[in-house]
Order: C-alpha cells, then structure tokens, then sequence
C-alpha cells in the first residue's frame, strides 16, 4: 500500500467511526466531509440508481444523511452488516432495497460515496416495449395489466379510455417479474427500446 492509500484510509476509517459512534455530528460531518472530497475527490456529481438516491435522500427523522452515506461507506469495504441486517430488521428499509444498495456499494469508490452529500444524479432506467414476432399482425405489444397480474396482445396504443392499469412500457427488471421471467429472453417478442418522450 502506497503512502497515499495508507492515509487515504487512516483519513477515511476515521470519519466513518466518528459518525458512527455518534463522535461527529451531521453539522461537523458537513465540514469533515467536505475538507475530505477537497483532498482526494474530484467534484462530479455521481451518478446513481434510484435506490441509492431514495435512501440517500431519505426521512433524516428516521436516519440522518451522514448515518446513511456511512453505512454505504462500511459497505464499500465489505461490511454488508448495515445494510443487509441491522436496517432491514428495524424496518428503515426491506431486506431487497439492502441488498440492492449493498450490491450497489461494493461495487463504488469511497470518493464516490461521499460526493452523495453534495448531491447525485439519478440514473433513468432503459424502458421496453415487448414486441410480438414472426406472426400475419404486426406491431402488437405485450401489455400487463398490473391489477391482475394478466398479460395480453395488443396494439402500440390502446385505443380505448380507462387503461390506467395497464401498462406496456417496463424496465428489464419488471420483465423479469412478469409471469415468472416467462418474457426474459422469449424468442416470440423483441425487446424494443423506448425513446424519450415517447
């Protein structure tokens, strides 16, 4: 380990166990953390999914800011104890949202973790319309309706009023979920990408 790495961590260790043990208050964490991305960060917003900045930007009454960019921070170095057992058990988020953000976490830098505090860009999901293939009609798409669970063909759009549950615009992982993952991969629809504003 290089010099550098050395105090990079001793710096590092040090202000996640002052937060931790309630040594460093949100207010002081502001001024520790911002003398600490000043010395090894760069100042572009991070980019994150939308679990990240749900639970970045979350009930400061329920769990304040710093203990949340802490916990991400342990996760960086492996600590999975956080976010997949102690939050989920006391009901500040589920066990699936802690594994996505330790998921999430294991795989960032300690400098992009910190720069959540001044902020964070979400990403926006890639969304799909599912495509009938081979078959005499063209330009049907798998629709859900999310009541009941049930799938259909039909049209791009539908034509007829009161379709608010119904949907046929999904991100890969709600394909995924729909009847089992039977739509992941099904040679009988072609994943089309949805352009902005569409």
């Amino acid at each position: 380990m290089t010099k550098f790495e050395e105090e990079f961590q001793l710096d590092l260790e040090e202000l996640i166990d002052g937060v931790l043990d309630d040594e460093i208050s949100d207010s002081t964490f502001d001024g520790e953390k911002t003398k600490f991305i000043e010395k090894y960060a760069q100042q572009a917003l991070p980019v994150v999914p939308e679990c990240v900045g749900k639970f970045v930007s979350g009930d400061e009454n329920e769990l304040s800011k710093a203990d949340r960019i802490a916990y991400l921070l342990k996760s960086v170095q492996g600590d999975s104890y956080y976010l997949t057992e102690e939050l989920p058990g006391d009901g500040t988020i589920t066990v699936d949202e802690g594994q996505e953000l330790y998921n999430w976490a294991i795989c960032q830098h300690h400098e992009t973790i910190l720069k959540l505090w001044n902020g964070y860009t979400v990403e926006k999901p890639q969304l799909f319309r599912l495509k009938l293939n081979n078959t005499p009609i063209s330009n049907y798409y798998l629709w859900l309706n999310q009541a009941t669970g049930k799938v259909f063909v039909d049209k791009k759009f539908l034509d007829w009023t009161n379709h608010d549950n119904v949907k046929n615009i999904f991100t890969e992982q709600e394909i995924a979920k729909i009847s089992d993952g039977a739509f992941v991969n099904n040679e009988a629809f072609e994943l089309v990408p949805v352009e902005d504003g569409e």
